[in-house]
């Protein structure tokens, strides 16, 4: 990448211009400087250090008239300017009894310092005494304050002159795909940029790739699905930029994203006395979306169920509605030996878009309705396991579920399910939710 530093002098010039404009009028005071004499302006002080004639009668036709001024800073010599009738001294008779001759001027000149105007002095007259013999210059004196160039950092620079946006779907179903997009701009001056991105716990990339870039275009792109429901922050991006021997990490936005969908959790427990176990089983919709909730259950081999049912369904809304969004099913079962509850599983689907299909018949006086391609979202929810050792009271209950997910599918109540739950009991319980993506259909029966 070719590096221009072009950018950086003009933002730098057009800066100190600005400033440098603010300043130029100055403060002007006016001054009669006396030959002999100095007088303080602001922090310099001025005197008219010689004049081209010391009395009237020196004048001479043909001559001009003009006079030293001197500017000290600290006691020093700042400056000295030859300040000049425009003409030569004409209609001039001296005259014994004429006590003074006045020539008008209309002289400016300006001292610079650092290539900026620092004093500037307008002479309009000088005045020649003879009776008594003295020499003064009327003048304007203007002190301009050097301009205040607040010297700009190379990382304020850096931030004012690059930038980088990040942009995505402001409302996304669970499961469907979320596009993000980085737009990145005024980076021709850099020597390179390298960047990186990340996204939340409750996302996955897909199609799976690393997030981090060496720069070669202005925009970059990629997708993202939710595994949970909710409304979520994205991290910045962030764009490390290298500038002239330099380097700056600059970061983005921080979009916000709707996530729609349910999500179900269940959770299992169980209650010893004497042998006889209550099992309590509590499934939970904590999504902002109904669902269609399939609970499958079983008991270990040797155990006998007393009371209560296994398996259940029903619709689950959302918790924070005021219809049914928790479910709770208990049971009893009889135990001889110290067992191993198997996890509870829950199915649960929505329909999440139904194409609809007009069908007009010109003889009828109505329209048909076909709703076709319907398309679901499904997913899996297990409780963990429960030991229960035969004869001893049931010292702690169990922790939360784990949850998978089963893609493109819609599953209904099937035995198949309940075998995939003894199949199951060969795996160590986890903990917290986990969102796994199957890709095998179940029949439906």
């Amino acid at each position: 990448m070719k590096s221009i530093r072009i950018p950086l002098l003009l933002f730098l010039l057009m800066a100190v211009h600005a400033q440098m404009a603010a300043a130029e009028e100055g403060v002007c005071t006016d001054a009669t400087l006396v030959w002999g004499e100095q007088v303080a302006i602001g922090e310099y002080t001025f005197e008219a250090t010689d004049f081209s004639v010391g009395s009237a009668s020196d004048i001479r036709l043909g001559e001009s008239v003009w006079a030293l001024v001197t500017v000290y800073e600290n006691g020093s010599v700042l400056w000295r300017e030859v300040f000049s009738t425009n003409e030569t001294a004409s209609d001039y008779a001296f005259n014994a009894n004429e006590s003074s001759y006045t020539f008008d001027i209309n002289c400016t000149e300006t001292y610079i310092e650092n290539e900026t105007d620092r004093i500037r002095i307008h002479a309009s007259k000088i005045v020649v005494g003879s009776n008594p013999q003295t020499q003064s210059i009327t003048v304007q004196v203007c002190i301009i304050e050097p301009p205040q160039v607040n010297i700009i950092s190379f990382d304020n620079w850096l931030n004012n002159t690059f930038s980088i946006t990040k942009s995505v779907n402001k409302e996304i179903y669970v499961r469907e795909q979320a596009f993000i997009e980085l737009m990145i701009t005024n980076i021709s001056a850099a020597d390179r940029v390298s960047i990186t991105d990340s996204i939340p716990d409750d996302f996955v990339v897909d199609p799976d790739r690393d997030l981090c870039w060496e720069y070669s275009q202005n925009t970059y792109r990629y997708s993202i699905m939710p595994l949970v429901p909710g409304v979520y922050t994205l991290p910045a991006a962030n764009a490390s930029v290298w500038c002239q021997g330099q380097q700056i990490n600059i970061t983005s936005n921080t979009p916000e994203i709707s996530v729609q969908g349910p999500y179900i959790t269940v959770t299992k427990t169980a209650e010893q006395t004497d042998g006889m176990v209550n099992v309590t089983v509590r499934a939970c919709n904590r999504g902002d979306r109904g669902a269609m909730v399939y609970v499958f259950d079983s008991i270990p081999d040797g155990a006998e169920l007393i009371d209560g049912v296994l398996n259940w369904s029903m619709v689950l809304n959302p918790v924070e509605t005021a219809y049914t969004g928790e479910y709770v099913n208990i049971y009893t079962i009889k135990i001889n030996k110290t067992v191993t509850l198997p996890r509870a599983v829950v199915y649960y689907q929505t329909s999440r878009q139904v194409d609809l299909v007009r069908d007009y018949k010109p003889e009828a006086t109505f329209e048909l309705e076909k709703y076709i391609n319907p398309k679901f979202y499904s997913a899996r929810s297990r409780s963990s396991e429960i030991l229960i050792r035969y004869g001893a009271d049931l010292e702690a209950a169990v922790d939360n579920m784990t949850a998978d997910t089963v893609d493109d599918i819609a599953i209904e109540a099937t035995d198949d399910a309940s075998d995939e739950v003894e199949n199951d009991e060969s795996q160590t319980a986890s903990e917290g939710n986990e969102n796994e993506r199957e890709g095998e259909k179940e029949e439906e029966e």
